[in-house]
């Protein structure tokens, strides 16, 4: 069973995103912040997390590395409402990728299934 920490200050979405993601089989972990992502992350093994970009308190592009520092294994998404250049230079944020709030479930559960989310 594939194991997701998802990471978001918004409480409907992340919950729906999780429960979403629980019917589909995997074993799902909350964090509303990134006090809580980092915690989470020293806890358990996850093949992916994904981030919301714009956290109340913090930019996710600056949690990228020191999850991958605690989870070299797992394939980090950024996840983001808002159209950012910056997001699609994978080096520059040292993400695994991104995709857009906006974007059909279907396809971000396509994407995090297959890995392929760019």
């Amino acid at each position: 069973m594939k194991s997701i920490l998802i990471v978001d200050d918004d409480d409907l979405l992340r919950e729906m995103l999780g429960e979403i993601l629980r019917l589909e089989g995997y074993d799902v972990t909350e964090a509303i912040d990134g006090k809580s992502a980092l915690k989470q992350a020293k806890k358990k093994t996850f093949d992916v997390v994904t981030l919301d970009v714009a956290l109340e308190k913090e930019d996710g592009r600056n949690l990228v590395a020191p999850l991958r520092e605690l989870q070299p294994k797992a394939k980090i998404y950024l996840l983001t409402g808002m159209d950012d250049p910056d997001l699609k230079n994978k080096s520059k944020h040292h993400a695994d990728g991104h995709f857009s709030k906006a974007q059909p479930m279907e396809k971000l559960l396509a994407k995090i299934g297959s890995g392929d989310v760019k």
